[in-house]
């Protein structure tokens, strides 16, 4: 089995960067919720399960804790301008038999421009530096 991945915390991909989700992301993204709820929530059910400022928090707690042991691994995408305008993330880690799942979301505006193909590519490089 494999040990605890140790992913970077931000990493730069052309003209933008994905970085390791923090509460200091929290006001973008209570303000993307807001705005995009109805579009995100087609696919994804957390959007409607944050209804508060507070509901961010405890699942930006939640998310730190889980990045902490290893189990999961969320990151928010950064245009060139540090605007956050989605996420990529790790999920299902299988230390055991080396594997793993991707998950993503963009706003609408941002889609087709490559942020999510260049995003999970790189973090794909990542997870076979380490066995995964």
């Amino acid at each position: 089995m494999l040990d605890k991945l140790n992913l970077p915390t931000q990493i730069n991909i052309d003209d933008f960067s994905i970085i390791k989700r923090e509460h200091n992301h929290d006001s973008s993204l209570w303000q993307i919720i807001q705005e995009h709820k109805d579009i995100i929530g087609k696919y994804l059910p957390w959007p409607y399960q944050i209804n508060s400022p507070k509901d961010l928090y405890n699942k930006t707690e939640e998310i730190i804790a889980e990045c902490e042991d290893g189990s999961k691994y969320y990151y928010c995408i950064a245009d060139k301008n540090k605007n956050l305008i989605g996420a990529v993330y790790v999920l299902n880690i299988d230390y055991k038999n080396h594997n793993a799942e991707f998950g993503y979301w963009l706003i609408p505006t941002q889609t087709g421009k490559g942020y999510i193909t260049k995003s999970v590519e790189t973090l794909a490089e990542e997870l076979f530096k380490k066995n995964i």
